[in-house]
């Protein structure tokens, strides 16, 4: 008989618990301390790139109080500061000037770890003002939250794998393991129980050993339970069977989400490219409309009294002006071309003799340039004009400001206007015309402005009618155009046409980016599978695009090659 049940090996490593340690254990370690290094490396490109974006805005800020605290215009060096607060660039600025004090002073809301910023303003060699700019690091912050959270996941899928593999491992192991007591188990099945089954190298296996040795005398017990073990057997069979075809069903439905999680993917890019949109006009609007309110509370009836205040020739050259800035004619140069036309000013109103001539200038340049000095010519000799031309500019800004505010307004609304496609009322149009041109520039104007502002766009369009859904192929337009942007890292030249080519309505996005890898060609349409960073995707788009263009009895292909990479849409033309 074999060895007694009760003296088998009880310490010792067992097979279990070894394989438990190097499945899970270790590659989990590894796992986690990658993914704080990669964390780490991230967190610290991010912050570079925010110092070095922080730099850009403080030298643009710079730029732009230049000219409004030269001219002691403490309004429109506010109206500048509160649309750079309001557009989100910045937390918080701080802007002083030597003559007028502190012209805006709005703190940061938070505290962040990115160093506030100060420039000196200088106007022709004498500082008139200092910026003080203070940056948030929320998006670092988020981003290590973000990165944070992924890494968790990574690591928790894994040690999923890893259990799932455990059993297969396990199975392999024992299966080995086992080998070694068919032998035995075989020659008691023969008759041939004095021939003991051989221990194997793991105590708790070996109990299992002594158990059959045991067992081997009790020849009819046995069989008598191996009946009850089939028709135990028969009943877990059955089971599993169920739980496979609930695993299925699971499994099909698992997919169906994934395609929903897709159109939670577009919401969410295309709600902050609508974000970002609207935005800066509305921004704009705020700043202009607080401009013009200052003008209406505090000068409109001192400017009244004081053109009634005037002599004749005076107020002669104080409605000249005023009509010239009202008519909106007289605008001004910008950039480079302002400080060329002030320096030919400033010599031209010195070979007039004018006293006053470097005063003139600015006001001049705000009325229209050279072409004002023309028409003004005959009356810049009247005593006080370089404070008459001064005081029109101010209802003559505020109409400015009130241009800004109708443009900002129009921006506005065309967002608004292209959003309305993709607001699902619940209603299933059924299929119909719908204007490839047209859906590709509502698709165009849900991009922000970020993404096109180094794109040149070039248009080839001839009156293509589609057979679909508006709201869809707008969508399928807006994946295409996303991704060529995005491959082109938002600068190239961004190519979209559409003809009728055998019957079909093809449509083309094409982009001068560095191209699709061979190697991953057979994938891009795959689901999830995307080779962006920084969270710019999730790998769904260019499917999508493929499904509901075939939904439409169509197809989406692609031709690419380094420079040169063309998605072509063709879809049942509507006749």
């Amino acid at each position: 008989m074999g060895p007694d049940p009760g003296k088998a090996e009880t310490t010792g490593r067992t097979l279990r618990g070894e394989i438990q340690f190097l499945a899970v254990a270790v590659p989990t370690v590894i796992l986690a301390l990658v993914a704080l290094a990669f964390i780490a490396i991230v967190s610290a490109s991010m912050a570079r790139e925010l110092e070095s974006d922080a730099a850009k805005a403080a030298d643009e800020t710079r730029d732009l109080l230049v000219d409004p605290l030269y001219r002691i215009d403490k309004a429109q060096a506010r109206a500048i500061g509160e649309a750079l607060l309001s557009s989100g660039r910045i937390d918080g600025i701080r802007v002083e000037s030597p003559v007028s004090g502190v012209v805006l002073d709005a703190a940061p809301s938070d505290p962040s770890t990115i160093e506030a910023l100060e420039r000196r303003i200088e106007r022709d060699g004498i500082p008139v003002g200092t910026v003080t700019l203070h940056f948030s690091d929320r998006r670092l912050e988020e981003t290590r939250r973000l990165l944070a959270g992924l890494g968790v996941a990574v690591i928790l899928s894994a040690s999923l794998a890893n259990a799932i593999a455990l059993s297969a491992i396990l199975a392999r192991q024992i299966g080995r393991t086992l080998r070694g007591l068919a032998s035995g188990v075989d020659a008691i099945a023969r008759g041939d129980y004095e021939r003991p089954v051989p221990l194997t190298r793991y105590p708790d296996v070996n109990q299992i050993v002594a158990l059959l040795n045991d067992m081997a005398g009790r020849v009819q017990a046995k069989n008598r339970e191996l009946v009850h073990a089939n028709a135990t057997l028969e009943t877990r069979v059955a089971e599993r069977a169920s739980e496979l075809n609930d695993s299925l069903s699971e499994l099909k439905r698992t997919q169906r989400l994934l395609v929903e999680s897709e159109k939670l993917s577009a919401l969410g890019h295309l709600s902050a490219g609508v974000a970002h949109e609207l935005n800066t006009p509305l921004g704009a609007i705020v700043s202009a409309l607080g401009s013009i309110r200052s003008y209406f509370g505090n000068q409109a009836l001192e400017l009244v009294r004081y053109r009634a205040a005037l002599a004749p020739e005076a107020a002669a050259l104080f409605d000249a002006a005023l009509e010239a800035g009202l008519s909106g004619e007289a605008a001004p140069l910008g950039g480079i071309g302002a400080r060329g036309e002030l320096k030919r000013l400033k010599a031209a109103l010195a070979e007039l003799g004018l006293e006053d001539g470097a005063r003139i200038a600015p006001s001049l340049h705000e009325l229209g340039g050279m072409t004002g000095l023309d028409r003004f010519k005959d009356l810049l000799g009247t005593p006080g004009a370089a404070e008459i031309l001064e005081t029109v500019l101010r209802p003559v800004n505020a109409r400015r400001m009130a241009e800004v505010a109708a443009l900002a307004a129009q921006k506005a609304s065309e967002v608004v206007a292209a959003l309305k496609p993709f607001l699902d009322d619940g209603a299933r149009p059924e299929l119909g015309p719908v204007d490839v041109a047209k859906s590709v520039e509502e698709a165009l104007s849900l991009m922000s402005e970020f993404a096109l502002s180094k794109v040149r766009v070039t248009r080839d369009f001839a009156g293509v009618f589609a057979r679909g859904k508006r709201e869809d192929l707008t969508r399928i337009w807006y994946n295409l155009i996303r991704n060529a942007v995005q491959a082109m890292d938002y600068q190239g030249e961004l190519g979209l046409s559409a003809r009728v080519e055998d019957g079909m309505a093809v449509a083309r996005v094409r982009d001068d980016g560095p191209g699709i890898p061979d190697d991953i060609r057979d994938r891009v349409f795959d689901p999830f599978f995307t080779t962006k960073t920084g969270g710019e995707g999730l790998g769904l788009g260019l499917m999508v695009a493929r499904r509901l263009a075939e939904g439409f009895g169509g197809s989406v292909d692609f031709e690419s090659r380094p420079g040169f990479t063309e998605f072509t849409v063709r879809l049942p033309v509507w006749n």
